[in-house]
């Protein structure tokens, strides 16, 4: 085509130059007679007639290959169906090649088949005007692949395989379907043409295959995820929040906990309590990993901590606590489930030239509110495994402790052991108020430097409240610890194999004094290696008393069964109940009141003591201090041994006023008699059995 700008058609002046070129260019791309059309820069382009044309072209060649194709399966159709239909003949001695019977039994211009024998197949034949005429390339007995028939109105066609199964399907509507796939064939490759995200960019690799794609949003998609990147990030975000929102769980690998690097865990614990407590609390859950721990953790109110087991490890190391909490009057904390997770003290040591430090703990916390530990294991704690003072309305429960008190030393100062500070199981400071609600129950504690469980005063009054209840208490200096609580309750307890088995006694600051109006009923005080029951003072302190020991089974400990000894020469021992207790078998006396200005108002009632004195000679009741207004009624003083051991029933040398001994039941013993030297002011000894 002639370039027209270019051959004397009037120009427009230099300003105007690329505006009419173009104009002219696009004339002949929309209106010219030729094949092409050139741009102002001389470049050829289709016209629209040319690119028309092509088009024509191209659909009218794709309709004849379609015809061409549909002819062809159509054929293959017929001829599949004519030999579907074939009948099957024989060969005989008579009909050698089978085809006399096929003759005889096929019309003219139809098919049938002679079988070759067992593996080899078919041969076909069309009989023509009777004479039988082999197709080329006839089938063995496996080779039919596909067999064609139609439905009862001949209008769905159906290709099976020789087994039956129908591998694909020709409709009415001239679609094609294939096994497995929904659809027809057309309706898949017409919905691959169809450009349904014109904004979705696809990312390849080397070989062109797709791995991720980019949406109209900038949104990055990948396989085998449900949504975005970003949504997925989105929602992770806002499951967060909700858990917070909602008081929920947070697990701390969502704060950035990974078990693999075994490094320091205290940041990502501390960011989830902190992240709940500023939302008003939750739960923040340890899964099973350890726990490596550079400082302590500081719980929050309404947050609580809860673990997988013994699977989830606190590893404090150096001289740091596991949890620490250091409240006041005024900032209790409140509202704290520990439950379910292991604190292993192994790590735990004294720095170079350090001496022990009493609060390498595992848990230490002050002024605590409405507050459980529950299923807390402690193992190898540096001092005292659990050291939380100041309860209110709190309770420890289903804790495992072993060997606490691991770092502190055994003092030895003016021929006394004196014990280390803390160095305990439980340890319990008392005395902040009045009332100081606590509950231990089914707790097991053993093997450790001090005390598997103790209460002591800090500083303050004898606060009440506290109850022990059914927990074994084993391998220390004392199994319970008593060290100036008002009404504490120790009740179904099995104190086992320490030095004494309850000690009621100053404490190891020296603070306090042996409780008052306690009740110790019902526990197992046995195989401890010195008294089952000691309640010792050298201090000046005047004793309140009140406690009652009632039907406990104290048996089989090295020296006396039950022992009271207050060294100071003013101190009385007052207001005392030792009543209905099984007390057998021990090394010394069975009841043993060794020191002590005096006792007033003490009772010794209804108990059952036999075979003591197994290591040293031992009575069943002895003192050598002054009686006033006591009584020992209604015991059974018995040793039924083979060989005795236990020596007077009663051996008292010192004076007795208003004292009755009477309606025991003595018998067996060695000296068998009443043993009272002391001066004696109204003092009744009727009915004794035995005597």
């Amino acid at each position: 085509m002639a370039q027209r700008y270019n051959t004397g058609n009037p120009r427009p002046s230099n300003s105007m130059k690329d505006l009419n070129d173009n104009a002219l260019a696009y004339d002949d791309f929309l209106n010219g007679e030729q094949d092409e059309a050139y741009d102002r820069f001389q470049k050829p382009f289709p016209t629209v007639r040319r690119q028309v044309a092509d088009r024509i072209d191209e659909i009218t060649g794709a309709q004849k290959s379609i015809e061409q194709y549909t002819d062809e399966a159509k054929q293959a159709a017929d001829n599949a169906q004519n030999v579907a239909d074939a009948n099957t003949y024989y060969t005989t001695p008579e009909d050698p090649d089978g085809t006399i019977a096929g003759i005889a039994g096929t019309p003219n211009g139809k098919s049938f088949r002679v079988g070759q024998g067992v593996g080899n197949g078919f041969k076909t034949y069309i009989n023509k005007d009777g004479v039988a005429v082999e197709v080329a390339g006839s089938l063995g007995a496996n080779d039919l692949a596909v067999y064609v028939s139609h439905d009862e109105n001949d209008n769905i066609e159906l290709s099976s395989d020789a087994n039956g199964n129908t591998i694909a399907v020709n409709d009415e509507f001239g679609g094609s379907h294939v096994v497995g796939i929904d659809g027809s064939l057309q309706d898949k490759i017409e919905s691959l043409d169809k450009n349904k995200g014109p904004y979705l960019n696809l990312l390849s690799d080397a070989n062109n295959a797709a791995y991720g794609a980019v949406d109209e949003y900038g949104h990055l998609h990948l396989p085998d995820m449900q949504s975005s990147i970003q949504d997925m990030m989105s929602s992770q975000q806002k499951k967060i929040e909700g858990l917070i929102k909602n008081r929920r769980v947070l697990d701390v690998r969502e704060c950035g906990f990974n078990a693999k690097t075994g490094e320091n865990a205290t940041y990502a614990i501390q960011r989830a309590i902190d992240w709940l407590s500023w939302n008003g609390g939750g739960v923040v859950y340890l899964p099973e990993a350890y726990y490596p721990l550079s400082t302590f953790i500081i719980p929050r109110n309404n947050v609580s901590i809860v673990g997988d087991g013994d699977r989830s490890v606190l590893l404090p190391y150096k001289q740091n606590t596991a949890i620490k909490y250091a409240g006041t009057l005024t900032n209790y904390l409140e509202n704290v489930l520990m439950s379910n997770f292991t604190i292993e003290g192994e790590n735990q040591v004294l720095l170079p030239g350090e001496r022990y430090v009493p609060d390498i703990k595992g848990t230490y916390i002050k002024h605590w509110r409405n507050c459980v530990m529950d299923n807390v294991t402690m193992l190898n704690i540096g001092a005292t495994a659990l050291g939380n003072d100041m309860a209110d309305n709190c309770s420890i429960i289903r804790c495992r402790i072993e060997n606490f008190g691991r770092l502190a030393p055994n003092a030895w100062s003016a021929g006394i052991w004196e014990r280390p500070l803390g160095a305990s199981g439980i340890g319990i400071g008392t005395g902040a108020l009045d009332d100081e609600p606590l509950y231990m129950a089914f707790n097991t504690v053993k093997n450790g430097t001090n005390f598997p469980l103790f209460l002591e005063p800090q500083g303050g009054g004898a606060a009440r409240g506290a109850i022990a209840i059914s927990n074994i208490l084993m391998g220390g200096y004392a199994g319970l610890a008593d060290c100036g609580v008002d009404g504490f309750q120790a009740i179904g307890n099995q104190m086992r194999l320490n030095k004494f088995g309850i000690l009621r006694y100053p404490g190891t600051n020296n603070d306090g004094k042996p409780g008052r109006r306690a009740q110790c009923i019902s526990n197992i005080i046995d195989s401890n290696t010195e008294h089952g029951v000691y309640s010792y003072s050298t201090k000046t302190d005047p004793l309140i008393g009140w406690n009652i020991y009632s039907q406990n089974q104290i048996t089989n400990n090295g020296k006396d069964g039950v022992n009271f000894r207050y060294t100071n020469k003013n101190v009385v021992m007052q207001n005392e109940t030792v009543d209905s207790n099984h007390i057998y078998g021990n090394g010394r006396h069975g009841i043993n009141v060794e020191a002590a200005k005096e006792v007033i108002n003490c009772d010794f009632t209804n108990n059952k003591i036999w075979g003591n004195g197994k290591n040293e000679l031992g009575n069943g009741v002895n003192s050598s201090v002054p009686f006033t207004a006591c009584s020992i009624n209604n015991n059974k003083i018995r040793d039924t041994q083979a060989t005795v051991t236990q020596q007077y029933p009663v051996n008292l040398a010192g004076a007795l006023t208003d004292v009755d001994i009477s309606f025991n039941h003595c018998v067996g013993n060695a000296q068998n008699s009443l043993n009272l030297s002391g001066t004696q002011t109204r003092v009744t000894t009727n009915f004794n059995a035995g005597i």
